[in-house]
């Protein structure tokens, strides 16, 4: 019985992470990777563009995609942040 709580926290977890990901995570990434005017993002593209040369575009997108879903709570813990501060400096 242990076990199961153990495979059922794991499911909500990929499932939460994986709707974070499909309805917001997945524009912020792609959006910031067609920005150019950052030298670091450009070194992140070109890093990128050599992946998807080596192991194709599909592989790629799931080591994206993979990494994303499993780093959800950092990203929804910056957004909250961020919302938060916003309304302490209005207020």
């Amino acid at each position: 019985m242990l076990f199961q709580g153990f495979w059922i926290s794991l499911a909500l977890y990929l499932l939460v992470g994986t709707v974070i990901w499909m309805n917001w995570f997945e524009e912020e990434i792609f959006g910031m990777l067609e920005d150019e005017e950052d030298s670091r993002v450009q070194e992140v593209v070109h890093q990128v563009q050599i992946l998807v040369e080596s192991y194709g575009g599909k592989a790629v997108y799931l080591l994206i995609a993979g990494v994303g879903i499993l780093s959800w709570p950092l990203y929804v813990y910056t957004t909250l942040i961020g919302w938060v501060r916003r309304l302490q400096e209005r207020g």
